[in-house]
């Protein structure tokens, strides 16, 4: 994939940027409108961005890049999020984008993330940590309701693939992470949610009894 026009620009704005004071944070944001406007564009950042994490945030302070990736999904942080789910742009695009994410756990998660676990209060732990944790709550990207069929099926795929290759993932919070995601998607998808459970718990027979625990919790959509 070509690197996107205007991602270093973006790159920039994301990841470089130091916290903000609060009286400051009405700043101009040079991505206001693009969501809107040119949502197509928007989700190939994305994508990029999550292909290119490795390098791309190398030697970043474990805090800074904590912030990056709540302004990449929290929407309070803006609106781009929303072009992964913005029916202007291509679905095909907005699934390879999403199923792309795999790339936070392998290339972030798991090797900046502490080995604590969150659900549980365990101490330990770093700015990482609560991303990866929290990153289903905070996100939008789950949520298909309202979307038409062939567009909800598709999103919801994507996202579950990216769940369940995090579930076979050798570090706690990564699963940690992807259950709890699956337990809100559980509600709405009980039967994918339990077969990918599943399949990770006969692929892992040796995992953490903590997360099995949790592995219950998940599949009956029993998480905070």
């Amino acid at each position: 994939m070509p690197e996107p026009p205007r991602y270093r620009e973006f790159l920039a704005y994301v990841f470089a940027r130091e916290e903000l004071p609060w009286d400051v944070l009405d700043e101009p944001d040079p991505f206001a409108g693009m969501t809107s406007e040119r949502p197509a564009d928007v989700v190939a950042l994305y994508q990029f961005v999550f292909t290119h994490l490795r390098q791309d945030v190398a030697g970043l302070p474990v805090p800074h890049i904590a912030r990056g990736l709540r302004r990449l999904f929290y929407p309070e942080e803006g609106d781009t999020v929303f072009a992964l789910r913005h029916d202007a742009a291509p679905l095909e695009a907005r699934c390879a984008a999403l199923r792309a994410m795999g790339g936070l756990y392998a290339d972030l998660f798991a090797p900046h993330c502490a080995a604590v676990l969150l659900h549980l209060s365990e101490r330990g732990g770093n700015a990482l940590n609560e991303v990866c944790y929290m990153l289903w709550d905070a996100t939008p990207l789950s949520y298909v309701r309202g979307m038409a069929e062939e567009e909800a099926a598709a999103t919801r795929d994507a996202v579950l693939a990216v769940l369940s290759e995090a579930c076979r993932s050798d570090h706690i919070a990564c699963v940690e992470s992807a259950l709890h995601g699956l337990g809100h998607m559980a509600p709405y998808h009980p039967a994918e949610v339990q077969k990918i459970i599943d399949d990770a718990q006969r692929q892992r027979p040796g995992l953490d009894p903590r997360l099995r625990r949790y592995a219950e919790a998940a599949r009956r959509g029993l998480v905070q």
